[in-house]
């Protein structure tokens, strides 16, 4: 047994040795048989891959383009029958065929999520009792159904908040009035209010509805009668 072990574990590197010898804690190496080898280098060296995404890949597998200095027809059958053996497709049914075809179409950018628990529905599901294509056709409607609800109830959903009036100013686009515009401001024609206030107090002297300025009105227009009547008379003499 011993040089059967050897033999296994001649052209492993140093460091997959080391797993090996780590694997077989706390027994010793000259208490683990053949069997017990093998599996552990199983471990080792096996794809950590699901079943399902092994099969799931090797239908997926396309042929590499023909060049002058490839033909690659070769090399594409081989990649096939070893991904297939290691894939075990020929221990499928029909009916896992089918789910399984049915799940790699899932392409599409807005079906990714489904696509993932699909794959995770048929790698948990028991051997002895496969999915059929229509257990996948109405899960994945009863998934597309609980989003759409989810997405409807969260648009129904009102927050009732007070909510601050936004100001934008029509000059600079700030949240502020115009009145508080430093841009207004700084471009302003107008006078200071020191010299609106003089200004406005200068035409207060003036207004009509003073009784000085309403004496002189009064007088300016008896004098304009009185010249007007004078000539008058003047004309008719």
């Amino acid at each position: 047994m011993k040089i059967l072990d050897r033999l296994l574990t001649i052209g492993l590197r140093e460091d997959k040795k080391r797993d090996l010898i780590l694997l077989k804690l706390p027994s010793q190496p000259h208490e683990i048989d053949f069997n017990t080898t093998v599996r552990n280098l199983k471990k080792l060296f096996t794809s950590k891959k699901t079943l399902i995404r092994r099969r799931y890949e090797g239908l997926r597998i396309t042929c590499p383009p023909l060049t002058q200095d490839n033909v690659p027809f070769r090399n594409y059958a081989n990649t096939i029958k070893r991904m297939d053996e290691d894939a075990a497709l020929n221990e499928m049914d029909y009916t896992s065929i089918k789910t399984l075809q049915d799940v790699a179409g899932l392409q599409e950018s807005s079906l990714r999520k489904i696509l993932l628990r699909m794959l995770r529905r048929l790698d948990t599901q028991a051997e002895d009792a496969p999915l059929t294509i229509e257990d996948l056709v109405a899960e994945c409607e009863n998934i597309t159904a609980l989003k759409v609800d989810n997405a409807n109830m969260e648009a129904s959903h009102d927050v009732h908040a007070v909510q601050k009036k936004t100001v934008k100013c029509f000059k600079c686009g700030g949240p502020h009035y115009k009145t508080f515009c430093l841009l207004l401001m700084k471009h302003s024609t107008k006078k200071p209010k020191r010299m609106q206030h003089r200004h406005k107090r200068k035409k207060s002297k003036m207004l009509p509805h003073s009784p000085l300025n309403t004496l002189r009105h009064i007088s300016a227009l008896m004098s304009e009668d009185t010249n007007y009547v004078s000539n008058w008379t003047l004309e008719q003499i």
